[in-house]
């Protein structure tokens, strides 16, 4: 039950996380505002690359791809009428606006560009607000408080490493950590501490749908007649229980289950804060360029079609596949009942993708080694696979 204090710890730890950031952008807007109305001009300053998102233009090719791939949609009955005939017409005016940039560039498809744009560093507005004293256009007292803001912002960064340094031993101490997640590339103490905090060893969640619908990566209908998704339960302000969609006649926007998005007045059926933690674990996953972000590449490379399309659906089966795999993991620790996924048990699926390790331990002996590639295969934890063969 460590889990339960690291939980604890991490409310604590990131709660100064969100403060710090936004004490540090508000600090940091506040003294290039007042820097700017002193007259320091933006020339001299340091380029630093930020990324811009450019502007999606489809060539022909693509947009007979994407017809192609929507009548199959629409003849398999995954989305309805109205919506194949909306997504046609949005393709129409791409190709309108591909064709009238022709002229001019080449069209890019789902392109982002690198474009310098300049801003100050730290170590330069503080060498600013000197020269601005010196030159007196600002009094002392002002730009002491201006350091000021900016100082008391980086102390969360302080508070925020004592509170890392205390839930290191938990973490440490955890099954889960030591069996998998230390040998994942891409999850360390923060990542392990999310997934601990929002998931614990999975005691509340039976099957893996459960989960994929507590992250929000459990696809869903959207009925359009009562505005709300079918797997979320409303409270009835009459009777005061939850109910669900409860139409006679539903109107389903697709026939389908498809991925859950943001709708305006219309409430989420997943924990948005849980899904966000979850984005940045899988974020650090593609970063650390392990097993997990290999797995993606191909799958991305399968789906095809348009770059943003396919990054977005690649990453989402990635993401399910590792909280399958940590679903299993922490439940084969506690000795609790694990069932086969919806599409083995009801939709005959066969193939099983074990969870992935990324590194051995270099403490390991030569049979804990042999038991390691074993459990490459086997989908075992790496202390039963170990106790099994000696």
């Amino acid at each position: 039950m460590e889990y339960l204090a690291v939980r604890n710890y991490a409310d604590a730890l990131y709660d100064h996380q969100d403060v710090r950031i936004r004490s540090m952008n508000r600090a940091r807007q506040v003294i290039r505002r007042r820097l700017l109305d002193l007259g320091f001009s933006p020339e001299g300053k340091t380029k630093t690359k930020i990324k811009t998102k450019k502007a999606t233009v489809l060539d022909k090719e693509t947009i007979d791809q994407m017809k192609k791939l929507l009548d199959k949609m629409l003849k398999q009955k995954k989305i309805t009428k109205a919506a194949y005939n909306e997504q046609i017409s949005g393709l129409g005016k791409k190709k309108t606006k591909a064709v009238t940039e022709e002229k001019t560039k080449e069209p890019v498809v789902g392109a982002e560009e690198q474009q310098e744009e300049e801003i100050w560093t730290d170590k330069e507005m503080e060498a600013l607000l000197s020269k601005a004293v010196k030159l007196k256009k600002i009094s002392p007292r002002e730009n002491n408080i201006l350091m000021e803001m900016m100082e008391l912002a980086k102390n969360e960064t302080e508070i925020e490493k004592k509170y890392e340094a205390k839930i290191t031993p938990f973490i440490k101490q955890e099954r889960i950590w030591a069996e998998w997640l230390v040998f994942v590339k891409g999850i360390g103490m923060r990542n392990a501490t999310r997934l601990l905090k929002h998931l614990g060893y999975c005691e509340n969640f039976e099957s893996i749908s459960k989960i994929w619908a507590f992250t929000g990566y459990a696809p869903d209908r959207f009925c359009l007649t009562c505005k709300r998704y079918e797997h979320l339960a409303v409270k009835n302000k009459d009777t005061g229980e939850k109910e669900k969609c409860v139409c006679e006649k539903p109107n389903w926007e697709t026939q389908n289950p498809i991925a859950v998005r943001k709708r305006k007045g219309v409430p989420l059926p997943y924990n948005p804060k849980v899904h966000v933690d979850m984005y940045v674990i899988g974020s650090s996953l593609m970063k650390a360029k392990g097993k997990y972000y290999r797995w993606y590449l191909g799958v991305r490379e399968k789906i095809g079609v348009d770059e943003k399309y396919s990054h977005r659906k690649a990453f989402r089966k990635m993401m399910k596949l590792f909280i399958s795999h940590y679903w299993h993991q922490t439940r084969t620790i506690k000795r609790l009942l694990t069932r086969s996924p919806y599409a083995h048990e009801y939709l005959g699926h066969q193939t099983i993708i074990p969870p992935f390790f990324d590194k051995p331990s270099p403490n390991w002996t030569a049979k804990e080694l042999d038991s390691y590639k074993k459990a490459l295969t086997s989908g075992e934890s790496i202390r039963s696979a170990s106790a099994r063969v000696q």
